[in-house]
């Protein structure tokens, strides 16, 4: 049904979906025909010409498979599933962690809708063309690229399947960038470069927004146990107000290091360097000490300040057993 659709539209097709789990796990659970529909959702994300059999009535081609799904999925339900990550399916989203639900209020919003309307009707009306960055915009865009190179060979300790997302997000950078550039200049876009500021505003989407969500979707789609170990890191680091720490803190001060070599704790802090909380002293993939970025102090203050009562709380509760268990 769907393929006879998008063979009548060259420019795509929006599939919404309020829950994602089970259309993902129907392909887990494929036999021939989930094979054939994750070889169709694969291709969607590429774009580009697809030829789909429609069993005793033929084949039909669909002249640019482009398709743009939104949704949402559990987090539990993530975790029950195994193999996701496994042909980049998965790694082809851009995950959004939602934050807790607040109580609905009322607010005019007619203006940005009229607004958002009218960009998009001009966009669908817009001629084909092709696209250019200014030298200055295609500057910064190289400067994120490499950052994303670095994130992507040193993110083998972090959840499965992030590493190879983080492969894929130079192309998505180059598509947010189209996006932002055509949204503020929707009528004259496709002749003008695209400008310094928009690569720039694309660096703090990807940096600050994109990567922090798809980390812990990533965590959450892999191990509780994983994820453990990050936060406890992360919580000695933060509750240490140090400005500098070693392998040796790591594996005296936090319990799922100890006993592991420099190799091991690298990999496991490597989410800490890759989320720009830790900085490695030495060049190459090992190093005996990291410097702490001050803004993690400063911008996580009132956390750091319920982490410690949180671990002093539960040094008590602990204390109170032992003395309990020696009367």
């Amino acid at each position: 049904m769907l393929g006879e659709i998008l063979s009548r539209h060259d420019r795509g097709t929006l599939v919404k979906r309020d829950e994602f789990s089970g259309w993902i796990g129907s392909m887990e659970r494929y036999g021939a025909k989930g094979g054939s529909d994750r070889a169709f959702w694969l291709q969607a994300f590429d774009g580009g010409s697809f030829m789909v059999d429609r069993i005793s009535r033929g084949e039909i081609r669909i002249r640019n498979l482009s398709v743009s799904l939104i949704g949402g999925v559990q987090p539990a339900k993530l975790a029950e599933m195994h193999g996701l990550t496994a042909d980049g399916l998965l790694q082809r989203f851009i995950p959004v962690i939602m934050g807790p639900s607040k109580f609905p209020e009322d607010a005019p919003a007619h203006e940005p809708f009229r607004e958002y309307d009218r960009i998009t009707r001009t966009l669908i009306n817009a001629a084909p063309a092709k696209m250019r960055f200014a030298d200055e915009g295609l500057d910064a865009m190289d400067d994120l690229r490499r950052d994303l190179f670095n994130l992507e060979q040193v993110s083998g300790g972090l959840a499965e399947g992030f590493q190879a997302f983080a492969g894929k997000l130079p192309g998505l950078a180059g598509s947010l960038a189209l996006v932002l550039h055509m949204a503020e200049k929707p009528r004259d876009g496709g002749v003008r470069p695209v400008s310094q500021a928009i690569a720039i505003a694309v660096q703090r989407i990807v940096r600050d927004f994109i990567l922090p969500h798809a980390f812990e979707f990533y965590r959450t789609a892999d191990t509780v146990t994983d994820g453990d170990r990050i936060q406890k890191a992360a919580s000695y680091v933060l509750t240490s107000g140090a400005a500098r720490v070693l392998v040796s803190d790591f594996t005296r001060n936090v319990s799922c290091f100890r006993g592991l070599g420099m190799r091991e704790v690298n990999e496991r802090v490597s989410p800490l360097v890759a989320g720009g909380w830790l900085t490695p002293n030495e060049p190459g993939p090992i190093t005996r000490s990291w410097s702490v970025n001050p803004a993690v102090f400063a911008q996580l203050k009132p956390r750091a300040e319920e982490e410690e009562r949180r671990k002093k709380a539960l040094a008590e509760l602990m204390n109170t057993a032992r003395r309990g268990r020696r009367s």
